[in-house]
């Protein structure tokens, strides 16, 4: 039973693990400029993952990995913010990337 335990906390303590990593701080004009730009359309995406301490968070999935950013909560506005999350079944899909009406023109 302790080893179910203690394996059982070593993944969840894993699996957010990457949230401690540094988010980039970015301006309003830095994100509209970042929204159009990817490496690969097939796997680019844009994700909210939350909003603390001011700022809300973003990952940008995308080759070659992943781009954390931040931009503080006065410069942007999002409907619904949560709280932010390791989970990706609680991420929010953003339209931004390829797709995207801005980034088609």
């Amino acid at each position: 039973m302790k080893m179910t335990i203690i394996f059982i906390l070593l993944l969840t303590v894993t699996a957010c693990d990457w949230l401690s990593d540094e988010f980039e701080v970015i301006t309003l004009d830095d994100l509209n400029k970042l929204k159009c730009e990817w490496q690969e359309p097939k796997s680019s995406q844009w994700f909210y993952i939350g909003s603390e301490d001011g700022y809300h968070k973003f990952v940008h999935s995308d080759l070659p990995g992943d781009k954390l950013y931040e931009i503080k909560t006065s410069e942007f506005t999002i409907d619904n913010t949560m709280y932010v999350s390791g989970n990706k079944v609680n991420w929010v899909i953003m339209p931004w990337g390829p797709t995207y009406e801005e980034c088609k023109q």
